[in-house]
């Protein structure tokens, strides 16, 4: 039925032109009886899943329609599986599908769905199957499974003003390989070989760990600090920097590991400083 009242057949309504209620329990082509899903294929064609006229009926994507397909869903065509198009200009002799248990026969049809090959899939809800339609090929080569989340890539860790750090303030420059992640620095430490400073063992000392948040694209200076039971070795560090000479300065140096993670995974970094004046 039209917006002015009167018969029709199949319209296609816009906000600008009005829209009321459709035919109920029409049978004819563009016609539903509890229209209970929809989809579209890769050309924008759509389908609808016709649920009490047991067929689906396919349109462009402007509102035309196509074709239906069911069992017996032409006028006077006998019981069996068509694909049905309005072949013959002004004769409508498309009705509702027989309802059934055989191969393209549909007892409510339930949902509709269209794969990336624009294969049609049916719920065919009283008969408790789904049934399939378009390819017949063995073997056909499934849909590409959508790309998760990218890892984010390995971190990378530089020295932050040109590599000249003194023990107490090692600042390091952080930035993922990919999208934004969390950087944690953990098991950061440091060692001053028995050589460099004198004594019967080396001396080791730890960094606070600490989490960053990086965006992706982005760079972070990332300021990391000794823990404070270490406090007497980065000062006994700091003093063979100043007196020691090149054996403290070359020997002198701490690794900072990192892990960047994010929903994509997960990876490490490692940086060796040296520790100078």
């Amino acid at each position: 039925m039209n917006s002015s009242g009167g018969l029709g057949g199949h319209e296609i309504c816009t906000l600008a032109t009005g829209c009321q209620a459709g035919t109920f329990a029409g049978t004819a082509e563009g016609e539903f009886r509890d229209p209970s899903g929809i989809d579209v294929d890769s050309k924008g064609d759509v389908y609808v899943a016709d649920d009490d006229n047991n067929r689906v009926q396919k349109f462009t994507s402007a509102g035309g329609f196509l074709a239906t397909f069911g069992f017996s869903v032409e006028i006077g065509a006998g019981n069996l599986f068509q694909v049905w198009t309005d072949d013959v200009a002004g004769v409508d002799d498309c009705e509702e599908g027989t309802a059934g248990i055989g191969d393209g026969q549909f007892e409510k049809v339930w949902d509709v769905a269209v794969d990336c090959k624009d294969n049609v899939y049916v719920s065919d809800s009283v008969n408790g199957r789904v049934q399939k339609f378009g390819e017949t090929t063995n073997g056909e080569p499934p849909c590409p499974v959508p790309a998760g989340p990218a890892p984010p890539g390995a971190p990378t860790l530089e020295l932050d003003g040109k590599g000249k750090q003194k023990a107490g303030k090692i600042k390091v420059t952080a930035s993922c390989g990919g999208p934004a992640c969390e950087i944690e620095f953990k098991g950061g430490k440091g060692t001053i070989p028995k050589r460099a400073a004198s004594t019967a063992k080396s001396s080791k000392f730890k960094l606070k760990d600490k989490m960053v948040s990086v965006a992706a694209d982005e760079r972070e200076t990332v300021r990391l600090k000794f823990k404070k039971k270490h406090k007497q070795t980065v000062k006994k560090i700091e003093r063979l920097i100043k007196t020691g000479g090149k054996k403290a300065r070359k020997r002198s140096k701490v690794v900072v590991k990192a892990t960047a993670t994010s929903a994509g995974g997960a990876d490490d970094a490692k940086l060796k400083i040296k520790l100078r004046r």
